[in-house]
């Protein structure tokens, strides 16, 4: 849904599911992070670009409080 939704084609469908962005065609309409079913597109407002989640861990490891884990779910 969140490719669909971009006005401006800068979500691109990743094999294996997921999108990702092309930062240079993003207006930072937020569109996409507003039709993530999943939740994972977050806002930058530094940049006022999203930040789209890879679902690689990586953050888990430097989170300060130890509050995030990856899971696998139920298939």
């Amino acid at each position: 849904p969140c490719q669909k939704v971009c006005p401006t084609g800068a979500l691109i469908v990743r094999e294996g599911g997921g999108v990702r962005l092309n930062t240079d065609k993003c207006i930072g309409c937020g569109h996409c992070r507003d039709a993530c079913p999943f939740g994972a597109i977050f806002w930058n407002y530094e940049l006022n670009k999203p930040i789209v989640c890879l679902y690689c861990g990586y953050c888990v490891n430097y989170c300060p409080y130890r509050i995030l884990a990856f899971e696998e779910v139920g298939k």
